[in-house]
């Protein structure tokens, strides 16, 4: 993963978690209330290229220039996510069960859509501030600090409960498919194409699948850009 640079913009999930950590961390050392609306401001695009990246990968094998025209239209993300749920769904699902079957690295979380959507819910009041008082935007408000406090939780959620570490890196989402041994990517098909849900007995067959084809040895994740 490539040194953080403030000064030189990305798209990238770990640079936009690094860039909001670094603007909490001088807001408290600074007392300056406005690191921390920009803190909420970067928390929520975060959130949102996340869930860009996720829904650009159930949106695969569709014309890409029409996918993106629909996610930058007026309330984009929620539209496309509701038109690629499914094949989002499905990618991630069987990316948890096959990290936790098949590879030595562990397993990929699963992105939770409705505490996403709270959370950003959240910290819209943080970007749209029109209606505060002067006294809401001083630093050590009970407002401000409820800010900081919502920031560092979006934070440890996603450390926590959906980023992983990989070669000193962030990953999350869904890995490489093309590495899929036939079995198991016939099984991804019929997954893909099917509308059963039931993740447990899709692990199990994974699992059956690992010991009979590799003797239940796990082999090295590769993923997906």
């Amino acid at each position: 993963m490539p040194e953080f640079d403030p000064n030189k913009r990305s798209l990238d999930p770990s640079w936009l978690l690094a860039q909001i950590q670094l603007l909490i961390h001088s807001a408290k050392i600074l007392s300056d209330s406005s690191l921390v609306i920009y803190a909420a401001l970067e928390t929520r695009n975060l959130f949102e290229r996340v869930e860009f990246e996720l829904l650009a990968i159930g949106a695969k094998g569709t014309e890409t220039e029409d996918f993106l025209r629909e996610i930058r239209g007026k309330t984009g993300i929620q539209q496309t996510n509701k038109k690629f749920k499914i094949l989002k769904y499905r990618y991630q699902s069987f990316s948890s069960a096959a990290t936790k079957a098949l590879f030595e690295e562990g397993s990929l979380n699963k992105f939770d859509l409705k505490k996403t959507d709270d959370y950003c819910n959240d910290l819209a009041q943080y970007i749209h501030t029109y209606s505060r008082t002067s006294k809401e935007m001083i630093f050590g408000s009970k407002f401000i600090n409820t800010g900081i406090n919502l920031i560092e939780n979006c934070i440890h959620y996603l450390n926590t409960e959906f980023f992983e570490l990989f070669d000193g890196g962030l990953t999350y989402g869904a890995f490489d498919f093309s590495t899929l041994t036939p079995s198991v990517k016939l099984e991804f098909e019929n997954w893909l194409k099917g509308v059963d849900e039931d993740e447990e007995a899709l692990l199990q067959r994974l699992i059956e699948i690992n010991s009979k084809e590799f003797n239940g040895k796990k082999i090295k994740l590769k993923f997906s850009d």
